[in-house]
C-alpha cells in the first residue's frame, strides 16, 4: 500500500507555477503613500497591509513541505519591496514588480483587484498556475489531483452551485461567497486572457480605483464563473461540501481562549488549505499574536530553500 501521508512526487507532464501577491505593510514609504492616497478610514485600514507573522515565509515552507511538485514561484510586489529573508539566489523564485506588468496609468495601486487582473502578464509564467495570497498555507500533502480531475479538467473551487449559478454583479457574488474566497486558485492563462477581453470595460473601471471599491470586478471571483460558463468542458466545480472538507478559514481575533480552541481544532483536523485572516482591528492582542507565531513556528519549523 502506498504511504498516503507523504507528498506526491511526480514528473509533471505540464509544469504548474505558483503566484503570490505580497506587500510589506511595515515599509515607511508604503505607509506614507497609503496615508496620502487613502481618503477613508477603510482605505487606510492597517489590516489590509500589515503582517505580524511573516506569513509568506511560512507559506513557502508549507509549499516545500506539502507541495514539492510546484514548478516555480512568482512573487508580485511593489518596487522596491523584497522580503529581507528571501533567498534571491534560488532558481525557483522570481520577483515581479507592479510596474513590470501593470500600465503606469494605474500605478501606484493599493488594490488587490487591480493587481490580480494583470497576473497573466507575468513573464515566463506557466500556462496553468496556482494563485495564492501570502496568508494562504498548505496544511497537509497536496497532489495535482487536488486541482485536476482524472480526465484533466481544472477544479474550480468556491462556487455555491457550480455552473448553474448565473453571473449578474460581481460585488453581489462576493457578499454571497466571501468565505469561499480564501484558498489557492488554479488559473488557465488562456481563459484569463479571454475574460479580460470580454470584461474590458468593467475591468478598466476597477483598475482605475487606487483602493478596493464597491462595485469592482473581483478578478478571481469572476474567473470562476467565467471559466465554468464559457469553458465548461475544461472545468469541474467540486461540491460545496467537498470543498469545505479541504480548507479552513481562520479569522484571527483578539479572544485568546477562542484562538487557542481554534488552533487546537486546526491541528487535529489538518486541512489541505488554510487561510490566516487578520481581524484584530486597531489594537491587536499581543498574546494572540504570540500564540499564532508559536503555532506557525511549531508546525512549519524547517527552514525552506526560499530563505537566506
Amino acid at each position: 500500500m502506498p504511504d498516503r501521508t507523504k507528498p506526491e512526487f511526480v514528473t509533471n507532464p505540464e509544469p504548474i507555477d505558483l503566484v503570490y501577491t505580497w506587500v510589506d505593510g511595515a515599509d515607511s514609504v508604503h505607509r506614507e503613500m497609503v496615508a496620502n492616497y487613502g481618503i477613508t478610514k477603510k482605505q487606510r485600514n492597517p489590516e489590509r497591509f500589515r503582517d505580524f507573522f511573516d506569513l509568506l515565509k511560512y507559506s513557502l515552507r508549507s509549499l516545500e513541505l506539502y507541495a514539492p511538485w510546484i514548478n516555480h514561484v512568482h512573487l508580485v510586489t511593489a518596487r522596491p519591496q523584497v522580503p529581507m529573508w528571501l533567498n534571491l539566489d534560488s532558481d525557483r523564485v522570481s520577483i515581479h514588480f507592479h510596474d513590470e506588468i501593470i500600465p503606469a496609468d494605474y500605478l501606484p495601486t493599493f488594490s488587490s483587484r487591480t493587481i490580480e487582473s494583470y497576473l497573466h502578464m507575468i513573464p515566463h509564467l506557466s500556462e496553468k498556475f496556482i494563485y495564492m495570497n501570502d496568508d494562504f498555507l498548505f496544511g497537509s500533502p497536496i497532489q495535482r489531483s487536488d486541482f485536476f480531475t482524472k480526465n484533466g479538467q481544472m477544479k474550480i473551487y468556491g462556487t455555491l452551485m457550480g455552473e448553474t449559478l448565473k453571473m449578474v454583479k460581481d460585488d453581489i457574488f462576493y457578499d454571497l461567497t466571501s468565505k469561499l474566497q480564501h484558498l489557492p486558485r488554479l488559473i488557465n492563462k488562456k481563459i484569463y486572457c479571454q475574460m479580460e477581453k470580454d470584461w474590458e470595460r468593467k475591468l478598466s473601471v476597477t483598475r482605475s480605483h487606487k483602493f478596493r471599491s464597491r462595485g469592482d470586478v473581483i478578478p478571481h471571483t469572476l474567473y470562476r464563473y467565467f471559466a465554468l460558463s464559457q469553458f465548461g468542458d475544461e472545468c469541474y466545480a467540486p461540491s460545496l461540501s467537498h470543498y469545505r472538507k479541504l480548507y479552513s478559514f481562520h479569522k484571527i481575533m483578539n479572544d485568546l481562549n477562542e484562538e487557542q480552541k481554534k488552533l487546537w481544532e486546526l491541528t487535529k483536523r489538518k486541512p489541505k488549505f488554510i487561510c490566516f485572516n487578520d481581524d484584530q482591528k486597531e489594537n491587536p492582542n499581543q498574546q494572540v499574536v504570540g500564540l499564532i507565531q508559536e503555532f506557525l513556528e511549531s508546525n512549519y519549523s524547517d527552514k525552506s530553500s526560499f530563505e537566506n
